[in-house]
């Protein structure tokens, strides 16, 4: 692994880190459900990928969006065809 790569994994590690997940107690309601949702994508959009699908056609950056939400729901909201 080089340092480069080490480096910008650290950096992930650190950003992710940073926003604790929302904690629920007890059995979850589906209303906790949506905000852990809401909550994984908010990580998941700040994620520096190369994959052709987690950029729109007008440069926007989506990310990881795509892996926590599943591809129908994703290709719903960006318009962006989510291969394997």
């Amino acid at each position: 692994m080089s340092k480069s790569v080490a480096s910008a994994s650290a950096e992930e590690y650190t950003r992710v880190r940073e926003s604790p997940f929302p904690r629920v107690h007890g059995r979850p309601a589906w209303k906790y459900y949506l905000k852990l949702k809401k909550h994984a994508v908010g990580v998941s959009l700040g994620s520096d990928v190369g994959y052709d699908w987690a950029t729109g056609a007008t440069g926007t950056m989506y990310g990881l969006m795509g892996d926590v939400l599943g591809a129908v729901e994703y290709e719903d909201i960006t318009n962006i065809h989510q291969t394997d």
